[in-house]
């Protein structure tokens, strides 16, 4: 039955995000649907991390704390920024580039067909830019390198990004989307089944996932992305399609035996963290990490 819990719960836990997402763009609440999609998201996370905790890597309440502050000026930022014009920069783009029987075309799509589409979009451009953030000097140095310094595992660290990284993701990859002219409802229909794969895999659990890892970001197969020494498993949401496509998926079915960034023994805090660091260069690299042979 252990064997099973991990899948059952990591889809029912879906399940329900997803459906109070629908509820809340069904009665027009779209200001609250990625709200509650997070907090949803985290309290499945949570919860698993509390009932079935793992041996390894745990977080501790200051991890928790200093998550919740850079993920709070990373929201804000976001939401002050990114929000009001996002929509529009997409919308001037298809007016004048894309024709009304292309924008009637996509946005008719039948929901079996819209839907997978959507996310593989959505998913995709986050597996391309996640990549890119690791091999690019500004982008690891100034920005992605805050969310792996931590040598502990856990729901804070899904929290721990900075909030120019809300912006190289969010904006992009949105933007994109945006510009397919899929329904509204089925775009945030997949970007909440990417949020909550993006929040869940960071659980830190003893529960195995089994056939899940074959197909989804389980916390097993996330876990060696946080690796010291190997670049692996860059799904950025909750496919590993993309892993699988690239060469980059990695699950040998047992952890890693250390996290972090190598040469950095403690993480950078504090005001450095959360606001300065997009603005300057740091002086660590991940140069030693390997690709998968």
């Amino acid at each position: 039955m252990r064997k099973l819990l991990g899948p059952i719960i990591y889809l029912l836990g879906m399940l329900v995000v997803l459906a109070a997402s629908i509820q809340f763009v069904r009665y027009g609440w779209l200001a609250g649907v990625f709200a509650i999609a997070y907090l949803l998201s985290v309290a499945v996370a949570v919860g698993i991390s509390i009932l079935w905790p793992g041996d390894r890597f745990r977080e501790t309440s200051r991890d928790l704390g200093e998550a919740l502050v850079i993920c709070g000026v990373g929201l804000i930022t976001t939401h002050l920024f990114f929000g009001p014009w996002s929509t529009q920069l997409s919308g001037l783009i298809t007016e004048k580039f894309l024709g009304q029987d292309f924008r009637a075309t996509m946005r008719n799509l039948p929901l079996w067909l819209a839907l997978p589409l959507a996310l593989f979009i959505f998913e995709g451009v986050g597996y391309l830019l996640h990549r890119l953030s690791h091999f690019s000097g500004p982008l690891w140095d100034r920005v992605h390198s805050v969310h792996h310094e931590p040598r502990a595992f856990g729901v804070a660290l899904a929290m721990r990004f900075p909030y120019a990284e809300y912006f190289v993701y969010q904006m992009t990859r949105v933007v994109i989307l945006q510009l397919t002219q899929i329904d509204s409802s089925v775009v945030v229909a997949a970007m909440v089944l990417s949020l909550y794969g993006s929040i869940f895999c960071h659980a830190n659990t003893s529960l195995p996932f089994g056939f899940l890892n074959r197909f989804f970001n389980t916390p097993e197969v996330h876990l060696w992305h946080h690796d010291v020494d190997l670049r692996v498993n860059y799904s950025f949401g909750i496919l590993v399609i993309f892993d699988k496509i690239a060469g980059t998926y990695y699950s040998p079915g047992f952890g890693p035996s250390q996290l972090g960034i190598d040469g950095v023994d403690e993480r950078r805090s504090g005001l450095e963290t959360m606001l300065l660091r997009p603005l300057r260069l740091v002086h660590h690299s991940e140069r030693n990490q390997r690709l998968l042979p």
